[in-house]
Order: C-alpha cells, then structure tokens, then sequence
C-alpha cells in the first residue's frame, strides 16, 4: 500500500497501519515540526516531504490511502474558532487539495468537532458524512473529534472507559522508544 500521511507528527499513522496489520510498502510523510520529523527518523526510513502546501501529485505519484489531521486550533472550541480566517485553518486547505490531486482510493482526516458550516464545506469537499467519535469510548482519555472516511468499518459500540480499566495491561516503554537523534 502507498500511503500519504499529511501533518504526520511523528508518524503515528504508520505505527497505528503496522498494529492492525496493513502493510505498507511505501509511505510519504509532510511534517514541518523537527522534533516530531526526528522521533519518526528514529523509527522508520521513510520519505518526508516537508511543508505540506510544498506537496504536488508530481511529488507523490499514485496513493492507496491518504491520511491526517490538518491542525485544530483554528477550530476548537479551546480557542477563538477564527476557522478559515486563522492561517492554520487554511492548512486544511492543503488536506483538501491533495485530496483533489491524488484522487485516493481510500482516505482518513480527524480534526475537532468546529461550526456546522466548516463541517459541512468539508462534508461537501471528501463527499462523504463525517462521523462523531469520542476516544473515552476506546481509551481512558475524553477527546471528542470529527472523522471523515470512506473506509468500510463496523458501526461503533459507545462504552466509556476509565483509567481502572486499562492499568491491569502491561506496558512497556522503552527509553529507545522516544529517542531524538
């Protein structure tokens, strides 16, 4: 699978394809935080591309999937929802053009729950319906955000979980694990 991981912080998205088994042949990542791009070096040799609005088709050829969550500031109820008018709200621009020009065959953006008019502009954009998840109904953590997919997957099952519930798992983190070269 060629994967393109937009906004790919420290490739999370590759770990997260690995866990559940999809393997990936050759996956392209557009970061501009250093640090994140050194954490992701650490671990993988993949290609990274930088800045995101540096990005062509011509650059990334053919994509079996696109991935990412463009940033949510502009967005988020935690700040002023300044949205397209806030330079990071146009970076979900960038996510929508690339959608455009790659025309891939499967695709995942997350952001934040944002106003009805910015959901539906991206609702009209990836012509599919977002769908409204709360991570506390997976993990111990209270995050609700927005998914637009069109993935085929199994109708979601709300469960909130607290911390007691996931500390009897073993974890393992190792120092090596979050090294930065």
């Amino acid at each position: 699978m060629r994967v393109l991981s937009l906004f790919d912080g420290a490739s999370c998205g590759r770990l997260a394809l690995e866990r559940v088994g999809v393997e990936v042949d050759t996956y392209l990542s557009s970061e501009v935080d250093r640090w994140a791009e050194a954490v992701a070096d650490s671990h993988y040799s993949d290609e990274r591309l930088g800045d995101v609005r540096a990005v062509r088709r011509s650059k990334v050829g053919h994509v079996d999937l696109l991935i990412g969550g463009p940033p949510c500031q502009s967005f988020s109820v935690c700040g002023k929802r300044l949205e397209f008018d806030d330079r990071r709200g146009l970076l979900l621009l960038e996510w929508i053009r690339l959608f455009e020009e790659t025309n891939p065959t499967w695709f995942l953006m997350e952001n934040v729950p944002m106003s009805k008019d910015c959901e539906e502009y991206i609702t009209s954009q990836l012509g599919v319906e977002p769908i409204h998840l709360n991570s506390a109904w997976f993990s111990a953590q209270n995050r609700k955000r927005v998914y637009w997919t069109n993935i085929p997957r199994e109708p979601s099952t709300k469960k909130t979980l607290n911390l007691s519930d996931i500390m009897d798992r073993k974890v393992t983190v190792s120092a090596s694990m979050w090294a930065i070269k």
